[in-house]
């Protein structure tokens, strides 16, 4: 395929799809069919020892507040503890359904929800110890626990870590006021964030997160770079920054239309990250992605197969099991699993019909290839070509061919690289290598985000 020296220009209607559908940032997957099974016998495929490392997730769908930018609330927990209770029946019963397919020691693990903190400090122990006994751990294995500023205590710190678990994630989303009361949430000082950083390295938790949010209605455009320097003053490990992503496409309108929502959220970012960079903060991520992590410097204490975010790597071929209401699972990137929380259900997770998805050849290899260029700007085909079969290179391959010709990609040696001349707009010429079945679905649903 040899690449044309003229450069091409993007097409208005991809760029009219990739606004429309807010699909700056590529989906994880391509679904192409359903059906409906039980949920452990959905999960039972993906224990075996053949599945690649396999990572765990234990959802428990309880909060104790609705923030309007999050999609995965699914429920207030009550002050007298019966909700979580019964979660945590729930979950004890799964576990216990699902130990006798377990095959392989599990690679990296997060607890997240909804609020695992409104569990109280017994239950929390009782969790865990439910884990410990279903699965064992890989000696090298990242296990991270969610709080909340306003949920956590010591004696919750003490149940997390008396479990072996050394890293906690919580959420700030901003010390600025305005944006945080605008998405329905409590503000939450920096002492009380303070505190929780402290309380967890005397406990013995030495890996810390906090998360921040850039878009948020209200926010200024130094409130991300001021909530950065606020948490990198409390020496906070690592600090996640999350770009909202709006849920319907009103709301996108309503931000002024894709393009310039993102230009205005990545100059917000590049301000953090210059503030990072002050205190000598190593960055990953794209700037007008979805998820930029500022790290204070330092080798990574775990391997990349036993940290939980490896999805989507051709050469690990991971999985991951999620456990709980409105939890999702893979096999893979082939067989994916959604719980749906229904009221009606309860937290009743044995015998639960959940909804199984099936990509096809054709469609996991586009979206091994499209979260590849939109991550790192090039991909190695080699791992691809071995794992996938001739057959589903064909489609792939003509919208390849296209891209090269234009001089939008250039190959060389294996390896597909975005043009520079082309790396601002690569988010609207990725279109070329969608399912089209899948993008007419998408097109016809008022919904912007993918579960």
């Amino acid at each position: 395929m040899a690449p044309r020296t003229s450069v091409a220009v993007v097409r208005p209607e991809l760029r009219q799809i990739t606004r429309d559908l807010n699909l700056h940032v590529p989906p994880s997957y391509f679904t192409t069919t359903t059906s409906r099974m039980p949920y452990e016998t959905a999960l039972a495929p993906l224990l075996k020892e053949d599945s690649g490392p396999l990572h765990l997730y234990l959802g428990v769908p309880l909060c104790e507040e609705h923030c309007r930018f999050c999609m995965y609330f699914y429920g207030y927990a009550d002050a007298d503890g019966r909700k979580t209770e019964e979660c945590l029946v729930g979950l004890e019963d799964l576990l216990r359904a699902i130990a006798p397919h377990v095959e392989r020691k599990v690679a990296g693990m997060y607890i997240g929800g909804g609020t695992p903190t409104v569990l109280g400090a017994p239950q929390i122990d009782r969790l865990l110890a439910a884990v410990n006994s279903t699965f064992e751990f890989e000696a090298s294995s990242q296990q991270t626990f969610e709080m909340s500023p306003r949920s956590f205590s010591r004696d919750k710190a003490r149940a997390i870590a008396k479990h072996g678990i050394r890293r906690v994630s919580f959420g700030v989303q901003s010390f600025d006021p305005n944006p945080v009361r605008e998405a329905g949430r409590a503000y939450v000082t920096a002492e009380r964030v303070s505190e929780l950083i402290d309380t967890c390295r005397h406990e013995g938790i030495t890996e810390i997160n906090a998360d921040l949010m850039v878009g948020l209605a209200g926010e200024s455009d130094t409130s991300l770079c001021e909530s950065v320097e606020i948490l990198l003053q409390m020496s906070c490990p690592t600090v996640s920054i999350y770009r909202y992503r709006p849920a319907r496409k009103a709301e996108l309108v309503d931000n002024g239309g894709l393009d310039e929502y993102v230009e205005v959220c990545a100059r917000r970012v590049q301000l953090a990250i210059e503030v990072a960079d002050q205190h000598g903060y190593e960055i990953s991520g794209r700037v007008d992605g979805e998820h930029v992590r500022l790290s204070a410097p330092g080798p990574c204490p775990w391997p990349e197969a036993n940290l939980y975010e490896t999805r989507y790597r051709p050469h690990l071929r991971n999985s991951l099991v999620g456990l709980g209401s409105g939890a999702r699972s893979f096999l893979r990137d082939e067989q994916l699993v959604h719980c749906e929380h229904r009221a009606a259900d309860g937290f009743r997770l044995v015998g639960r019909e959940v909804e199984v998805e099936y990509c096809d050849g054709p469609s996991r290899l586009a979206a091994a290839i499209v979260n590849g260029l939109f991550r790192d700007l090039r991909v190695d085909l080699t791992p691809l070509r071995n794992l996938h079969e001739p057959q589903d290179w064909e489609q792939v391959d003509a919208a390849l061919a296209d891209l090269v010709s234009m001089g939008v990609l250039v190959e060389s040696e294996n390896w597909l690289t975005v043009d520079a001349a082309h790396r601002a707009e690569w988010a609207y010429w990725d279109k070329y290598l969608y399912p089209s079945d899948w993008l007419r679905r998408r097109q016809l649903s008022d919904r912007l985000r993918v579960r």
